[in-house]
């Protein structure tokens, strides 16, 4: 199987001049949508933070995908708690339809299994997560749009919920591995949040929000040691492409992310059509 990926494609921040997707279309989408439709095209994330423009940017230029939802799915404007917006995605795009949204779920097509879920973030990276938590409150905008639902009451989304989202993810991505693990089948897991050290640029590792966009590396060596028969690991959040090993599990980061800020095309790290066969792990790009 041939599998395209891509992620932070924010379609709703790259708007050009009030016209939604047309520097994004001339960027990358031309011949790798519809143009190019054979591959299945999985997106680790932040597509946009409205449903209803992520719904006509998929079926507009794409014919089968899996995806999930990235930090980016609270920034929207109905001021919806993220379990409400993870129902909407799952009844807009379900199982069965040939576009599928995956949260701490499964997805089988032909002889793989795709494991999907935002993860969020220990808040580890660098050994503090007390400190990391107050870093990611001042810093991540996501807590300035976000809503979490807790005992029936909306309130403001902040790093305990993402912490605790985490967890939640990490056992039901092990949980569906533990029911694969013997079948046969691939096994490709899809997250937004990346991992250390891989995921991490020099530049940024001092960031005092690095640990909002890669988990710890103690998450990377329990992968490695408890789910080493993962085929391949996608994921992207950090504006910086990325191939590199969980252990002996190949990891992939390929996101357009913000093209108002230069991170574009232009630049030779993003690959707009860059495609992994997942028989032989072998990958090229147009």
């Amino acid at each position: 199987m041939n599998i395209r990926i891509i992620s932070d494609l924010h379609i709703d921040v790259n708007n050009y001049k009030g016209k939604p997707y047309t520097k994004i279309s001339d960027v990358f989408i031309h011949g790798i949508g519809l143009e190019n439709p054979k591959p299945l095209t999985v997106i680790a994330g932040d597509i946009s933070g409205s449903l209803d423009e992520t719904r006509r940017f998929l079926r507009r230029h794409f014919k089968s995908v899996v995806f999930v939802g990235g930090n980016h799915i609270v920034y929207n404007h109905e001021r919806k708690p993220i379990q409400q917006l993870h129902h909407e995605y799952r009844e807009e795009f379900p199982k069965k339809s040939n576009i599928t949204y995956l949260e701490n779920d499964y997805k089988i097509i032909g002889d793989t299994v795709f494991i999907g879920a935002t993860l969020w973030t220990d808040y580890e990276y660098g050994g503090n997560p007390t400190k990391n938590m107050k870093m990611a409150a001042r810093h991540m905008n996501d807590f300035n749009f976000g809503y979490y639902k807790s005992d029936g009451d909306k309130e403001d989304l902040n790093p305990g919920h993402c912490r605790q989202m985490f967890f939640e993810s990490i056992r039901a991505i092990k949980d569906i591995y533990d029911r694969f693990e013997d079948s046969g089948m691939k096994i490709v897991l899809v997250t937004h949040t990346g991992f250390a050290p891989g995921a991490v640029e020099e530049k940024f590792a001092k960031h005092p929000a690095i640990s909002s966009y890669v988990n710890s590396p103690t998450l990377s060596e329990y992968i490695s040691v408890r789910m080493p028969k993962l085929s391949l690991i996608i994921h992207g959040h950090t504006h910086a492409r990325f191939e590199y090993n969980i252990g002996n599990i190949p990891a992939i980061c390929n996101p357009f992310g913000y093209a108002m800020y230069g991170e574009d095309a232009e630049e030779p790290e993003f690959k707009r059509d860059f495609v992994v066969n997942l028989n032989t792990m072998k990958t090229s790009c147009r």
